[in-house]
């Protein structure tokens, strides 16, 4: 939950995985202007971004993630899935 207490105040939050020669990180961001949720990847990091409404029900809600579909490339889609990990299954 601090994970959720922290992205509520700061509207954002990211993490880094670091392997050695390299850092992967990925960041998850609340913004007012997004209309849907989207994740852009860029520089061996992938950032999240979601509309602040989605943001503000998720962490004030029982509600444990959220989900998007994000059409890429070729007419492929890229499931999002937004939660705490231990309740990604």
């Amino acid at each position: 939950k601090s994970e959720v207490d922290f992205f509520e105040k700061e509207n954002h939050i990211k993490e880094e995985i670091d392997f050695g020669n390299n850092v992967f990180s990925y960041s998850l961001i609340a913004n007012a202007n997004a209309a849907v949720i989207t994740a852009q990847l860029q520089d061996n990091a992938i950032t999240v971004t979601i509309p602040k409404a989605n943001a503000i029900e998720w962490v004030s809600t029982n509600k444990v993630g959220l989900n998007a579909e994000m059409e890429i490339s070729s007419g492929k889609k890229l499931f999002i899935l937004i939660g705490p990990a231990n309740q990604i299954q």
